[in-house]
This record gives C-alpha cells, sequence and structure tokens, in this order.
C-alpha cells in the first residue's frame, strides 16, 4: 500500500473514531447506552430521596438512644389500698416483713444505648427484710413500688411517678417472694414493666418517654434482698432538626442532578 494512502486510511479511521466517541457521549455521558439510561432514570430520581430517608432515620434512631441522666427515690407499702413510703412493715403468718428505701435519692446513673441496669452500681429501689420465723402457711398479700423521677423531670409537676403493683407469696423454703404478677398467673418471680410516660427536661431541652421494670424478688428467712430493674428512656427527635436535615439533603442530591444535566446539554 503507497504510503500517501495509507496516511489517508489513518486520518479516516482516526476521524471515525473521534465521531463515535462525540456520539456516544451525546447519547449518555456517564458511559452508559441508551437503554441502560432508561433503566436508570427512575434509579436516579428515586435514589436521593432513598438516601435521605435512610439518613434521616438513622438520625432518629441515635437521638432516641441518646444518654439520659436519670435519678431517683423509690417507696414502697404492704396492704390493699396503702400509700408508699421510705419505710414501711407488715406481719404475714407470724412473720414480719418490711421495706425501706433512701430518703431522697435511691438510684442515679445514665442510660447507655438507652437503658439503665438499676443495681448496685447504681442504687436500688428499695431493700425488703424477713424476719427469723419460717413461713409455714399460705401468704397472699399486695405490695406497691412507686418511683418518683427526680431526673429526667417533667413541665409540670418538676417529678413524676411510676407505680408498679405486685404480691408477697411464700417460698419452699420459708421465706417470701415478692412479684409483680397481680393475676396470679405465674409462679416465682415475675417483672412487670410500667407504661411509657413522657417527660420534658427542662435543663436539657429533652423530650421524650421513660418506663421501669421491676424484678420479682425472693427474700430468704432471716435475709434481706435488694429490689433492682430496669429504666429504660427513648428521646423524641426534635422535628424541626428532622425536616432541615431532609431539606439538606435533597438540596445536596438536587444540585447534582442539576450539573449531570448541565454537563450532558454542553456535550450536546
Amino acid at each position: 500500500m503507497p504510503p500517501a494512502y495509507a496516511d489517508a486510511v489513518k486520518i479516516s479511521l482516526t476521524r471515525q473514531s473521534h465521531h463515535n466517541q462525540r456520539v456516544h457521549a451525546r447519547e449518555d455521558p456517564d458511559g452508559f447506552s441508551p437503554s441502560r439510561l432508561e433503566l436508570m432514570h427512575p434509579l436516579r430520581a428515586v435514589g436521593p430521596f432513598a438516601v435521605g430517608l435512610l439518613l434521616v432515620g438513622s438520625a432518629a434512631r441515635s437521638a432516641a438512644a441518646q444518654s439520659i441522666f436519670v435519678q431517683g427515690n423509690a417507696q414502697g407499702c404492704f396492704g390493699l389500698g396503702c400509700v408508699p413510703h421510705e419505710n414501711d412493715a407488715i406481719t404475714l403468718s407470724g412473720v414480719n416483713l418490711s421495706y425501706t428505701s433512701a430518703p431522697s435519692v435511691d438510684f442515679t446513673g445514665t442510660t447507655v444505648n438507652g437503658v439503665l441496669a438499676i443495681s448496685s452500681l447504681v442504687g436500688n429501689f428499695g431493700v425488703l427484710n424477713v424476719g427469723t420465723a419460717l413461713v409455714t402457711t399460705a401468704v397472699n398479700s399486695v405490695f406497691n413500688l412507686l418511683v418518683t423521677f427526680s431526673s429526667p423531670t417533667a413541665s409540670s409537676p418538676i417529678s413524676f411517678d411510676v407505680l408498679l403493683s405486685g404480691k408477697v407469696r411464700q417460698t419452699a423454703q420459708g421465706g417470701l417472694t415478692v412479684d409483680f404478677d397481680p393475676a396470679l398467673t405465674e409462679a416465682g418471680q415475675v417483672n412487670a414493666t410500667s407504661e411509657w410516660v413522657s417527660f420534658y427536661d427542662v435543663g436539657t431541652n429533652t423530650t421524650g418517654d421513660i418506663r421501669v421494670t421491676a424484678y420479682g424478688t425472693s427474700v430468704p428467712a432471716g435475709g434481706t434482698a435488694k429490689l433492682n430493674g430496669l429504666v429504660t428512656a427513648q428521646v423524641t427527635p426534635e422535628p424541626a432538626s428532622i425536616v432541615l436535615m431532609g431539606t439538606g439533603l435533597f438540596g445536596v442530591f438536587g444540585a447534582a442532578r442539576r450539573r449531570r444535566q448541565a454537563a450532558r446539554e454542553a456535550v450536546s
């Protein structure tokens, strides 16, 4: 092939290659074929909203698990219609049973992942004491546990209460069990969880809900036992924060989409 003819062929092939590249760029500046563009178009429209919703949902879950400082006092009493106090006592089948708690604060701590375990590290819901005599006859008495929170607080009143009712029964070993199964449908130590109670802590400007779980507890003859349980708190995310985050995310995705559209128009 003569050199001049070979050069002409190379020039023609180069021009054709450049032409093909320009055609593909006009069809799809992102490198997709037209058919793939048709399939991807709805995904591009939905994608930013899906990602935005996921991020907003993640922020809401993070807020719900926000650490809350919890502090409160517990009171208890025995007998139907009783009024809880820091100290109360009753004699059941010749056996003395008493309840005591601190005058002001019985537990204090900060929730981790929305939960604070009421145990020896942070306090308790009071202490039960049983006399030395063995319980030999059936016992069935009401026990009321009142938990008053001083933190977090409520708008009115400053503190708020959670009341749980249970039963005192005898054990096979001659001791007593305080459980929270008023229907008497189960045997042994039965736990109870209160309903959610709303709070608004003025000091931290935090809104949310809190609930209490009390553990059933057995006390041997001549022994003592602490009432333990859980405090669960969940924070309500501020609606304004979620809206601002969502609109900001949609704005970012919208700007990216406009830049892609501008790039397509510039190529064509």
